[in-house]
């Protein structure tokens, strides 16, 4: 249970048991949506009981101008634009006007999770993303994209499956997303019916705002065939040595 209104999707992914037995650390690695729009109580609540100190924004730049995180005193905030040289458009519903149809949402879906593996721009930036990770020193950092469900999803499972998390509970943290962000996406809903968008553009809409099993797999299979295994693409991809990997099981279990 979230103590904010916003950002939608905002949770900790500390809790799940990792490495050796030992549990991922509390109030340290946070996920959600996009942080923008964000009151003074929820400022107060990210800085006092999140300890809040970085933010990690995985958005476009043209999503980011469109809509800019909350600027929050004494929060550093990075930029890394996971999916910048990919032209899917899946995850910012780039598309969606131009091919609305449900079915056309999914395969873009499964697409974009499987350039999550195999597109440079995205090795890069999850790359960075754990170099941010290494050099985190207190407090707890936030990543997040549009909705906190594909980038940052995939994210979180890079990092809970660095750690030791079992693939069981991963799973279980990427599809806790439906269940965070269901009263926003049937805000979303709601407000397409009154401006008149058609049933197939619903059904494509709700594909888009939510989470399925077979996405994250994608990125598994894909993972598998190219690396052996999702720890090859983290280790071979990604470049995470032996010692990074001690460093951040040291650093981030308990």
């Amino acid at each position: 249970m979230t103590l904010v209104e916003r950002p939608v999707n905002l949770r900790d992914i500390g809790g799940y048991e990792g490495m050796e037995g030992k549990t991922v650390k509390k109030m340290t690695l946070l996920r959600s949506g996009e942080i923008t729009n964000i009151t003074e109580r929820d400022k107060n609540i990210l800085l006092n009981n999140y300890d809040l100190r970085t933010i990690v924004d995985f958005r476009s730049e043209e999503e980011k101008e469109q809509a800019p995180d909350t600027k929050i005193d004494g929060v550093d905030y990075f930029h890394i634009d996971i999916l910048k040289n990919n032209s899917n458009g899946a995850t910012s519903l780039k598309n969606f006007k131009e091919e609305p149809s449900p079915e056309v949402i999914n395969n873009l879906m499964n697409r974009t999770y499987e350039d999550f593996i195999v597109d440079s721009g995205a090795i890069t930036g999850y790359r960075q993303f754990i170099d941010l990770l290494l050099n985190q020193n207190n407090g707890s950092l936030v990543f997040h994209c549009f909705a906190g469900k594909d980038r940052t999803g995939f994210a979180a499972a890079i990092i809970l499956n660095i750690l030791g998390v079992s693939k069981e509970n991963i799973l279980y943290d990427y599809l806790l997303t439906n269940k965070m962000r269901e009263k926003e996406n049937n805000r979303i809903i709601s407000k397409m019916k009154e401006l008149g968008f058609k049933e197939n553009e619903l059904r494509a809409m709700d594909i888009a705002l939510n989470v399925k099993e077979e996405y994250l797999i994608s990125s598994i299979n894909k993972a598998n065939e190219i690396y052996g295994s999702l720890d090859g693409y983290i280790e071979n991809a990604l470049k995470v040595d032996k010692e990074e990997k001690r460093f951040l099981l040291e650093k981030y279990l308990v």
